[in-house]
């Protein structure tokens, strides 16, 4: 039983207490850290924010979106590796797209293949500029977070 709700700790599954809960007023913590801060219940967080999405502290390494974006704008620093990473990211992306597309026109896969190539060749050329090996080499999750951050340069925020 929950001290500050009064709900047995089962109703709270879709919330667990270390997790953060990402709404429009911000990532917010989720579970009995929220709702005590608040004086609400389980079921009246749930209704107040329909629309938050859960993530877990350990699926993001207990990092927020912006730590993610900071750490790997910190080991891209270099004009000719930004410029590379600026140009090869969306490369890439546009290669998967022309490989979905190639389940349509035949012969595009062999376009995909070249510009995911291309898109990598520019990654790796930006990071031998760079001095450094690629973020993903110690984390994965890196591998999601070079979108992340190329959205955010092209919008002025890295």
């Amino acid at each position: 039983m929950d001290a500050t709700t009064g709900e047995a700790a089962a109703s709270n599954k879709e919330h667990p207490s270390d997790a953060v809960c990402i709404s429009s007023e911000g990532v917010i913590p989720s579970g009995a850290v929220f709702q005590a801060k608040r004086g609400i219940s389980h079921k009246e967080t749930l209704a107040t924010h329909h629309c938050c999405r859960v993530y877990h502290p350990h699926m993001l390494g207990g990092r927020t979106n912006e730590q993610w974006i900071a750490q790997y704008s910190g080991s891209h620093q270099h004009p000719v590796n930004r410029l590379c990473h600026t140009l090869g990211i969306p490369t890439i992306l546009v290669s998967v797209a022309v490989f979905v597309a190639g389940f349509f026109f035949h012969r595009l896969w062999l376009y995909a293949l070249g510009l995911f190539v291309m898109g990598w060749i520019l990654q790796f050329i930006g990071h031998a500029f760079e001095g450094k090996p690629p973020e993903f080499f110690s984390d994965w999750r890196f591998l999601f977070v070079g979108v992340r951050w190329w959205w955010a340069k092209i919008n002025g925020k890295a």
